[in-house]
């Protein structure tokens, strides 16, 4: 081998190593762009999932004061207050593991395995909640058409304003869980690339 080909070939692995430092530098950039991505998600669906815990702590003082305003009975009240706090349980339960925070200190396979747990426990959830859900609706009629002392109109006005909200509720958590469900199948998607 000449002197030419050698310094050819010292020129040509120089080259193929700054090459690799580059590709190396890259995905460096890249881990760190996915990671902060992965981060913001799960901090929107930690905040989400504390807001909907909120709302449904703050549901059962409400709940127990507007039933007992309305003379509801006592078996229904605990019903819907167990509910309600079996419903927080739950979502702290489910979403207790899954912090932004870890992010930058577990493995994205870490992260995944655990977004996929929080997706089971909340698909999970739906498939109780609904059920539930459809057995207190009916019983909360039950209770609201069996009063007695209440005008009709006033019975009336109370189950549409219900019906009203059973529905503006349903819908408002019905977009909420496929948000979740979303941002979770993004986390999953981000975290396998």
């Amino acid at each position: 081998m000449t002197n030419e080909s050698h310094i050819e070939l010292d020129e040509m692995q120089q080259q193929f190593q700054l090459l690799r430092e580059k590709l190396d530098q890259q995905e460096i950039v890249s881990d760190k762009l996915v990671s902060e991505i992965v981060r913001q998600k799960i901090s929107s669906l930690n905040r989400d999932a504390r807001i909907i815990g909120l709302v449904a702590l703050l549901g059962i003082p409400y709940t127990l004061f507007i039933f007992n305003t309305l003379h509801i009975s006592t078996v229904f009240c605990i019903f819907t207050t167990f509910f309600l706090i079996i419903a927080c349980v739950y979502n702290y339960l489910a979403h207790r593991k899954l912090s932004a925070d870890k992010v930058s200190r577990s493995t994205f396979c870490e992260v995944a395995k655990e977004t996929m747990r929080v997706r089971r426990l909340s698909r999970r959830w739906f498939r109780i909640g609904i059920p539930l859900l459809l057995v207190w609706i009916p019983w909360f009629v039950w209770e609201i058409c069996t009063q007695t002392g209440m005008s009709e109109e006033y019975r009336l006005g109370l189950l549409t304003g219900s019906a009203v909200g059973c529905v503006i509720g349903g819908v408002l958590g019905y977009l909420q869980y496929r948000k979740s469900i979303r941002l979770m199948d993004e986390i999953i998607s981000h975290t396998d690339e």
